[in-house]
């Protein structure tokens, strides 16, 4: 066998839309979130009607045309029989040129004739694994990712003298991981992780308003974790992990003065921190149960929980959060051709977030279920079926209160729930020994009684002159059929 393999992939994707704006027309009146009358032709009206007339408004843009190419390197290499390697580089090129007038958006105020956007991502990736003894095994992982926006830069609000921002950005991403196995059984995994993020600087004259009061350049978080790992007999297995994880970052650059600031600056304001800045400390724990309780049924039990803290200068953001999940896993083999498998998982998620100047407080809490069944077999030699049915039932309860004193009374928000059925089928029958047809049906069903685009059955009106409505039930059915030759 070679001690090493490469493989070259070059891969584009070309995204064409035949659409390129969406006018606005209204027949009729339209509604204000209170449910009085909206005309949307006209200017306001006794301050129930945003400013107009709407019906003159500009053209919305819809998604532009765009095209991204990739050429790849990827492969492993064998130092020893006891140390092996894999790497990949990747150089992506995605552009977006599409001109304004050919969208319907041109005005004969754009700076140019296009946006002009170029985006080009450099990609490495290496890891190696060794086997230092016949009980110790170690590994580790780096991944390397830099995205530099070559868009133009020029003023689109000359009022402001604002411009279009660019969004590169660098990853760094690395893991060291050792295991050892000790006697009577047991094996221990230690391990740490490391992700480093890079934001880049904001313009001088960059446009951020409606957005965060400030940012971070630059991000880093460092994770610690231990499992320990038990053969308890030769059918039942059982683990249990602990993870910590901790982040911070430079200081905080103002979003309007583009200048850097400490957090002393924000103390006991109302600011706005994006939530993927803030310092963080998170715990985790995990158990897991392998049994194969006969020689055709194995079971897998899993019990998780996490912890987070968030810290942000200001008062208002996300504080506190905690995950717990439940599961479990079956897969029971029939005969020698046929295989079912059965899962079930329970979630729930609690978030705790501060407001805005008038000193509230809102608990988020999301209780999730899921199963799926499934089953898979080969009726014939050149046949294989399957069939996948899954579904989850998912609610989010909002949960308000006040963090000053105030003889108010906190009203919470309807709660929300979601349901998804899923069937999945599929039939695959080989032709030859390089080639095979695959046909494939899905069916899904979703109802939901979501408020949040409309308030008691009346849609909302936005600022852009658009409304959004959503059904509370909605059915899907796709057919494909695949064909696949295998050089």
């Amino acid at each position: 066998m070679s001690p090493h393999t490469c493989y070259l992939c070059p891969r584009s994707i070309q995204f064409s839309n035949t659409n390129g704006s969406m006018n606005q027309t209204f027949n009729g009146l339209l509604f204000n979130p209170n449910g009085s009358n909206l005309n949307p032709a006209l200017t306001g009206d006794g301050g129930n009607n945003l400013a107009g007339p709407f019906a003159l408004g500009g053209p919305l843009s819809l998604q532009p045309n765009n095209q991204s190419h990739q050429f790849s390197l990827a492969g492993n290499y064998a130092f020893s029989s006891a140390t092996r390697s894999t790497f990949k580089l990747a150089v992506t090129r995605g552009m977006q040129d599409q001109s304004y007038s050919s969208m319907g958006l041109a005005n004969g105020t754009e700076p140019r004739a296009s946006l002009g956007a170029v985006v080009d991502t450099l990609l490495g990736q290496v890891g190696i694994t060794s086997r230092l003894t016949d009980k110790m095994t170690v590994l580790g992982n780096l991944r390397v990712e830099n995205k530099s926006d070559k868009t133009p830069i020029a003023v689109y609000t000359t009022t402001s003298g604002a411009t279009n921002g660019r969004s590169s950005h660098s990853k760094i991403a690395g893991k060291m991981e050792a295991t050892y196995q000790f006697p009577m059984g047991y094996r221990a995994t230690g391990g740490i992780d490391v992700d480093m993020r890079d934001f880049g600087t904001l313009l001088g004259t960059q446009d951020v308003s409606g957005q965060a009061s400030a940012i971070r350049q630059k991000t880093i978080e460092w994770g610690y974790r231990g499992e320990v790992r038990k053969s308890m007999s030769e059918t039942l297995n059982g683990a249990v992990s602990l993870g910590h994880s901790q982040r911070n970052g430079t200081n905080w650059i103002n979003v309007n003065t583009k200048t850097t600031q400490g957090d002393s600056t924000f103390v006991g304001a109302y600011n706005l921190f994006p939530l993927f800045f803030a310092d963080l400390t998170r715990d985790k724990v995990k158990g897991s149960i392998d049994w194969a309780a006969m020689d055709r049924l194995s079971l897998q039990f899993f019990a998780d929980a996490s912890r987070e803290h968030y810290l942000m200068p200001s008062r208002r953001g996300a504080r506190d959060g905690a995950t717990r999940q439940l599961g479990m896993d079956a897969s029971l083999a029939l005969n020698s051709d046929w295989n079912m498998t059965g899962w079930l998982t329970r979630g729930d998620q609690i978030l705790d977030i501060n407001g805005t100047s008038g000193a509230y407080s809102e608990g988020m809490r999301t209780l999730s279920h899921a199963m799926g069944l499934g089953l898979k077999g080969k009726p014939a030699p050149k046949w294989e079926v399957g069939a996948d049915f899954r579904m989850s039932y998912e609610t989010n309860r909002y949960a308000q209160g006040y963090t000053t004193t105030t003889t108010a009374t906190p009203a919470d928000l309807p709660a929300v729930a979601y349901r998804q059925l899923s069937l999945n089928l599929s039939a695959k029958y080989a032709i030859d020994k390089k080639s095979d047809v695959r046909l494939t049906f899905l069916h899904q069903r979703y109802e939901s009684n979501e408020w949040y685009w409309s308030n008691a059955g009346v849609p909302f009106f936005y600022s852009d002159g658009t409304t959004v409505s959503q059904q509370a039930g909605q059915n899907i059915n796709m057919m494909t059929v695949n064909y696949t030759y295998n050089f």
